[in-house]
Order: structure tokens, then C-alpha cells, then sequence
């Protein structure tokens, strides 16, 4: 799947666009391409080419005759574009190595090496236009810029059909996203959501509404591999997020950079010795490299340096938001008989209270053990958080009837009064 690198190179082909009127084509039959008859019929001038994390957008404006600022305003629409698994934006002489090499130094191949080809786009669906030779395979979208001599055209690939096309209104989808992992103005908001957080750094990273969007599966291997972090390692101390953040901001910014330059990634990256199909292989420095399973994805390993500390706790500062268990404290009361005076002693239940605190947001209590007695009682359960606040959790015991110690006997003696009859004469009145 392309990822911020990939896509950010996507975006450097698609800057001739500015500044000049294109036309949109759709090519070809594609189910998440949305981009109706109207809108394709329009002329639309190229504003702007947007990018956040691993989404596209072209800033469009309607281009009409005779029409003031104002109206020009209403006019502006927003083309998305996400590649999805193997989507890609193709343009004549570009070659895409994706900063791939082997070991013997030679580039790729089918790791995006494009080849240029003059069949049909679409998977064999398109019309050839007689002015335009290059024709990508495989192509179910086009934008063309008419302005100069020769015109500028750039298509959208999609072998396998998970990528998106369509209009919008406003940039709404933008807002939903975190910040770009090429763009962290303030690191520090970065490092403070991946401290002391349950779940595994790889989870996090590939969230692309929770911390940085942009990273995908061979970014976070390559960021982990390089902080010798194990993908499932938990409760990240700060000077490990901190490490976290430095290196997957280098990761970033120098695979970009290498697209753009036409180069390869640094030689001892593990992105060169991963693509083995799930197959044991050697890194750099000759270490085995193993696959595992983490945060959905199959993650690439060097289990030399990546080791898993399941004993590594979350700070002080977290440990409040820990499960807490609590215990009712055990009371004797006497209680008076009805019948003889005598005192007999209640033990009352003895509640285990489970209480679980995310993030410091939400609290799920769970009575795990529960024995009813004879009486009422109130149990106020004290749970620190964060920021110096407490809550107060009260656990109300269902009250159960007593049953007075005279009513027992007389239900006892009515029992023994049955149990007394002799059993000859119970099996004769049966058979009777």
C-alpha cells in the first residue's frame, strides 16, 4: 500500500496541475470512483494539491464566464483521492522505484517499477486517444492540462480496485485525520500520546486518527526496527516515544526526499530485506528476520534487537489508571432470636469490586463476587485519577428478607414430620 513517502511523491506529479484549467476523465469501470456525468462534463482551474497523511485533494474551481469573486468562491470543489492498496498516480518518463534495491544493487522489481505502456487503460477498457500515446495500464482516471503546446496529463492507476475518487463540498476529511507524520509542528503532543498507553506501539502508529496519519505497515517496521522497539511493546516510557518520534519524522522526510531526487533508501534500511513474501531472510547486518502478527498487520522483525518486555509498567503518573481491586472489610453484628433470645453472629458479604479506567475518561465497575446476607449495607469506593481527582463509586447490596429463627424451626419440624412416616407404608399408599 502506498504510504505518506509514496504518496507525497504522488503529490510532486500532480503540481503542473496548478494554475491551469484540466479536464477529468474516468476511464474505465470502477466502483469507488464516484464522478458523475455532470461534474466531468465541467472545466475546472487547478488551485491547489493538498495532502494529509495518505489522502489526496485537488482544490478545484468551476470556471465560469463573467463571474465575480463571490461567486467564484461558491464554485470551489474538492477532488479525493486515496490509493487504497495499490493505487498510484503515473506520469510519462517518471520512473516509480519507491527507493527499492536489492542486494546486488539493482532496482526492484514489482515493487512500483513503472514500465511505459501503450496498451489500453482500464484493464484493457479504455479508448486510445490518437494525441496521447502513453496510456499506464490498469488506469480508470486521467487530468489533463491544456495549457501549453504539448499537454500535461497525469492518470490515476488502480490494479486492484480499493482506491477512491470523488467530490466534495469542504474539507471535512482533512479535519477527521491526525496530524501529518511529515508535519509535526509540535512534537511533544505526538510523545505525550504514545506514553503509558496500553495498547502496542505498532497499533498506535497505524491509527491514522490517533497520533500521525501517514504511517502504514513498512514505515512503522522500519521506524521500530531502527528504535529496537518490539511492535507489541506497551506503556512506553518518554524517552522511548521521544525516540519513536525522531526517528519516524527522519524515516519520513528522507524517503520523500529520495523519491523526489530519483534515489534509493540508505542501504541498511530494513525496507530492502523485507519483501520475501513472509519468508525468513537477512537484514543488513545478517540478522534473521522473522514475521509476526501486530496491530492487524504482519510486521518484519529482527527479534535480535526487537525483544518484548511484558514486565515494563506504566509510570507513577499512570498507575492510577490501572484496574484497582477493593474489598469490603468483614463486620460482625449480633443479631436477637425471636424464639430463644440467643445471639448469633452475621458475617456480611464480602463484595470484590473490579474497577477500570481508560485513559482517564471512562470507569466500568464489575461486581466479580457477590453473596447475599440478611442486610442492608453501603459500600463507597474511593478511585484516584489523574490531575489530583477523586470519585466516589457506591455499590448498593440488595436487601434480602429474614426469615425469623422461628419460622425455620417450624419449617424444619414439618420436614422431619414427613420424613418420619415409615417408607412401607409410603410404597403402599404409592401402589394404591
Amino acid at each position: 500500500m502506498p504510504e505518506l513517502p509514496e504518496v507525497e511523491q504522488f503529490r510532486q506529479l500532480l503540481l503542473p496541475l496548478i494554475g491551469n484549467e484540466i479536464i477529468i476523465e474516468k476511464v474505465g469501470d470502477h466502483h469507488r470512483i464516484v464522478l458523475s456525468a455532470d461534474e466531468l462534463s465541467k472545466k475546472y482551474l487547478c488551485k491547489d494539491i493538498l495532502r494529509r497523511g495518505k489522502q489526496l485533494v485537488l482544490t478545484l474551481q468551476h470556471v465560469v464566464s463573467n463571474c465575480s469573486k463571490t461567486e467564484g468562491d461558491r464554485n470551489m470543489r474538492y477532488l479525493y483521492l486515496h490509493m487504497g492498496m495499490t493505487g498510484r498516480i503515473r506520469v510519462e518518463g517518471i520512473d516509480e522505484n519507491w527507493g527499492a534495491k536489492d542486494i546486488n544493487g539493482e532496482t526492484k522489481k514489482g515493487k512500483g517499477n513503472a514500465v511505459s505502456s501503450t496498451k489500453p487503460s482500464g484493464g484493457g477498457k479504455a479508448i486510445i486517444d490518437e494525441e496521447y500515446k502513453y496510456h499506464p495500464k490498469y488506469t480508470y482516471a486521467s487530468f489533463t492540462s491544456t495549457h501549453g503546446v504539448v499537454p500535461f496529463k497525469a492518470f490515476f492507476c488502480d490494479p486492484r480496485k480499493f482506491g477512491s475518487c470523488h467530490f466534495a463540498d469542504n474539507l471535512s476529511l482533512f479535519d477527521e485525520l491526525a496530524p501529518d507524520a511529515l508535519d509535526l509542528k509540535d512534537m511533544n503532543v505526538a510523545i505525550s500520546k504514545l506514553t503509558d498507553q496500553r495498547l502496542g506501539i505498532k497499533a498506535l502508529l497505524l491509527d491514522q486518527k490517533r497520533v500521525v496519519s501517514g504511517v502504514g505497515n513498512w514505515v512503522a517496521d522500519e521506524t521500530l526496527y531502527q528504535c529496537r522497539l518490539h511492535p507489541d511493546q506497551s506503556y512506553l516510557t518518554t524517552e522511548q516515544a521521544s525516540k519513536v518520534c525522531a526517528a519516524l519524522f527522519d524515516i519520513v522526510q528522507i524517503a520523500a526526499d529520495s523519491l523526489r531526487n530519483q534515489t534509493h533508501y540508505p542501504e541498511d534500511w530494513l525496507f530492502h530485506y523485507r519483501w520475501t513474501k513472509k519468508k525468513s531472510g537477512k537484514d543488513a547486518l545478517g540478522n534473521n528476520i522473522t514475521f509476526i502478527t501486530s496491530g492487524g498487520r504482519t510486521s518484519a522483525i529482527v527479534a535480535a534487537y526487537q525483544k518484548l518486555y511484558k514486565s515494563q509498567q506504566p509510570s507513577s503518573h499512570a498507575k492510577n489508571l490501572k484496574m484497582l481491586r477493593v474489598r469490603k472489610v468483614k463486620k460482625k453484628k449480633h443479631v436477637k432470636s425471636p424464639d430463644n433470645g440467643k445471639k448469633r453472629k452475621i458475617n456480611e458479604s464480602q463484595i470484590i469490586i473490579k474497577v477500570k479506567i481508560t485513559q482517564g475518561k471512562s470507569i466500568c465497575a464489575r461486581v466479580l463476587e457477590e453473596k447475599r446476607k440478611r442486610n442492608e449495607s453501603q459500600i463507597i469506593l474511593k478511585v484516584k485519577i489523574m490531575q489530583g481527582k477523586s470519585i466516589c463509586a457506591r455499590v448498593l447490596e440488595e436487601k434480602d428478607s429474614i426469615e425469623s429463627f422461628g419460622d425455620r424451626k417450624k419449617i424444619k419440624s414439618e420436614r422431619n414430620e414427613k420424613t418420619s412416616v415409615p417408607m412401607a407404608l409410603r410404597r403402599s399408599s404409592r401402589l394404591a
